[in-house]
C-alpha cells in the first residue's frame, strides 16, 4: 500500500562546522605542509638514519592519503550542490 503525500517536506541537510568546504581546503593546505616535511625527512634519512626511514615514509603516505580523501570529499559535495 503506497500512500502518496500532496506536501514534500524537504530540509537542508546540516553540516557540521569541521566539514565545511573552507576548513576542507585548510585541512588540505596542512596535510600539503606535512606531506613535504615528510619528503624532508625521507631524504635526510636516506642520507643520515636508513633505519629510521620507516618514519617520515608512513608519515608521507597518511598526508596524501588524506589529502586525496578530503579533495575527493570536496568533490562529490559540489557536485552534489550542482545537481539541486
Amino acid at each position: 500500500m503506497s500512500v502518496k503525500w500532496k506536501h514534500h517536506v524537504f530540509r537542508n541537510s546540516l553540516i557540521p562546522w569541521y566539514d565545511k568546504t573552507p576548513v576542507c581546503w585548510f585541512l588540505v593546505a596542512v596535510m600539503l605542509g606535512i606531506f613535504l616535511f615528510a619528503l624532508a625527512g625521507i631524504s635526510s634519512a636516506l642520507e643520515k638514519a636508513p633505519d629510521c626511514l620507516w618514519v617520515p615514509l608512513v608519515l608521507c603516505i597518511l598526508s596524501l592519503f588524506l589529502m586525496v580523501k578530503i579533495v575527493l570529499r570536496i568533490r562529490r559535495r559540489a557536485e552534489w550542490f550542482s545537481r539541486e
